[in-house]
């Protein structure tokens, strides 16, 4: 792949999710991002310092051992890379609207 076309990579437990995330590329015609379905708590099935930047939104919270998690992430993050780690506000305004 050239330098200025990017990879992307996509995992999830669920296997609704990951039909749901495939109607959606097949529908916008996206042809760089790879799917597969994945358990989280497991070793992940990347190649070490493969990643320039990894992305893990809202899934510490749900993880076994998150600890180990985090581990598999430097392992399959290259040296530099950025890892970007979201976990739910419970101080925000958020939780009060879905609780209205």
């Amino acid at each position: 792949m050239s330098e200025n076309k990017k990879e992307v990579y996509a995992c999830d437990i669920s296997e609704n999710a990951i039909n749901f995330l495939n109607k959606k590329i097949k529908e916008k015609n996206i042809k760089n991002i790879k799917i597969k379905l994945q358990n989280l708590n497991d070793k992940l099935n990347y190649k070490e310092n493969m990643f320039d930047c990894v992305i893990s939104g809202e899934v510490l919270e749900h993880l076994e051992n998150p600890s180990k998690f985090l581990k598999e992430i430097k392992r399959i993050l290259k040296n530099n890379g950025k890892l970007i780690i979201t976990t739910p506000n419970y101080f925000s305004l958020w939780p009060i609207i879905e609780y209205l």
